[in-house]
């Protein structure tokens, strides 16, 4: 049985991470309650950005 080879280089990891995690982000800019809220101006620029990192932390991205 082949030994399976486990990767542990931190900037490779860092790296996907925030590749997958840049995704997410875009699809939530494209979400249609986020532009939404953004084409209304019933959000500031501060809010809005709360809005993504909210997003962010309940997908399990940003602790």
């Amino acid at each position: 049985m082949p030994i399976l080879h486990v990767n542990t280089n931190e900037d490779e990891l860092q790296a996907r991470t925030t590749h997958i995690a840049g995704e997410r982000a875009r699809s939530l800019a494209a979400s249609p309650t986020y532009v939404h809220l953004c084409s209304t101006g019933l959000t500031s620029r501060k809010e809005q950005v709360g809005y993504k990192l909210d997003w962010l932390i309940k997908q399990g991205l940003w602790s």
